[in-house]
């Protein structure tokens, strides 16, 4: 059986955040899954959400104003290590539709 995270239930650790994938990378688990949105200069940004928590949409925003808790594609993989399968997920694509 292999065991994956999404996020960490301690307060403050919201689901892909950058906290929540250094405390899943201390768990020694098989992987992560990860929702990933583009951002309006075309970057892949980790979050579940299309807007960040101050209400700005993630695909009007360019990646570099984006919340320090919020990471890129690569900087969540750098944190999570080399290990187990890597699965994204874009979670506009999974209905056909882009954000925007």
């Amino acid at each position: 059986m292999k065991i994956y995270g999404h996020g960490s239930l301690e307060p403050g650790n919201l689901i892909n955040s950058r906290a929540s994938f250094v405390r899943l990378a201390g768990l020694g688990i098989d992987g992560v899954e990860l929702d990933v949105r583009r951002s309006r200069d075309d970057r892949l940004v980790v979050i579940h959400d299309a807007a960040y928590t101050d209400g700005r949409a993630v695909d009007a925003t360019a990646s570099v104003a984006r919340p320090a808790d919020v990471l890129l594609l690569g900087e969540a993989l750098d944190l999570c290590g080399a290990r187990g399968e890597r699965r994204t997920e874009e979670p506009s694509a999974r209905r056909g539709v882009r954000p925007g």
